[in-house]
């Protein structure tokens, strides 16, 4: 557990927690602990969104008659899809995000993070070549297990023959930067299939606008690249929108064949 987890000035459960990483507790009797204190707090917020209680929900809360809470349909699909479109990997690697911003003692919306090409992992900036957490994780959520481009069944597990590639929208040639945000940046990259990412018309093709979608969708869901794609390509919906307008315009002018889509022409979500 990292210390900037907690948010209570006081907590028998934080501080078993605090005690184990000192080494005065030792893992049984954490575990113990965790079992009676741990999810306290948890279990009473775990289906508020926004402080807004969701509609699905994934148990239901029956440790006042039964000692426990039992899990209900949507959970059990949940953990089914979880096989087919690498959720738990997705977890971790948000997860791995917010644990480097407290490492780094900072607020979790303040912590930015860049490309690195040749570890092909996210790493936090000023921290050397120290890896945080692996890229396709990070970038799969939005997707749903599909290609940027076609659509076609990609995973982010190594050990499979379709493994996701990590791929420039707005190809790397075009330089350091592209409408003046950096084209290494993780506004500019998606997961496509290694066709896509192969096919040499389209690395010369400008997005269209689910680019745009995908990162305002990452930024409204406080998913934790929200401080990077804001740092990358600006403050507000608007100014995000116009630097993928320069953007795309930079790209024209490098003799790109495929027109950028008006939103009454563009294919479904993922």
């Amino acid at each position: 557990m990292v210390d900037r987890q907690g948010t209570s000035q006081r907590s028998k459960f934080l501080d078993a927690c605090r005690a184990h990483n000192a080494g005065e507790l030792g893992e049984d009797d954490l575990i113990e602990t965790t079992r009676r204190l741990g999810f306290q707090n948890v279990i009473d917020a775990f289906h508020v969104l926004d402080g807004l209680e969701i509609d699905q929900r994934f148990f239901l809360d029956e440790r006042s008659n039964r000692g426990g809470i039992r899990l209900t349909d949507q959970m059990h699909r949940l953990l089914e899809e979880a096989k087919q479109t690498s959720l738990t990997e997705e977890t971790e690697s948000r997860w791995q995000l917010v644990e480097a911003a407290w490492e780094l003692n900072l607020p979790r919306h303040l912590l930015t993070v860049s490309y690195d090409p040749d570890l092909q992992s996210l790493r936090t900036v000023g921290r050397g070549r120290t890896a945080v957490t692996g890229i396709r994780g990070a970038l799969n959520g939005y997707q749903k297990g599909v290609c940027f481009f076609c659509y076609s069944p990609i995973s982010t597990d190594g050990s499979t023959g379709s493994q996701a590639q990590v791929d420039h929208v707005f190809a790397w040639s075009f330089g350091a930067e592209v409408g003046n945000a950096p084209v290494d940046g993780v506004w500019n990259l998606v997961l496509a299939c290694a066709r896509c990412n192969g096919w040499h018309e389209k690395s010369d093709r400008p997005p269209d606008e689910r680019l745009h979608r995908r990162n305002e969708y990452l930024i409204a869901s406080q998913h934790p690249l929200r401080p990077t794609l804001i740092a990358q390509t600006g403050g507000t919906a608007n100014a995000r929108a116009k630097t993928l307008e320069r953007a795309r315009i930079e790209a024209t002018a490098g003799g790109v064949r495929t027109p950028w889509l008006a939103p009454e022409e563009l294919p479904p979500l993922f």
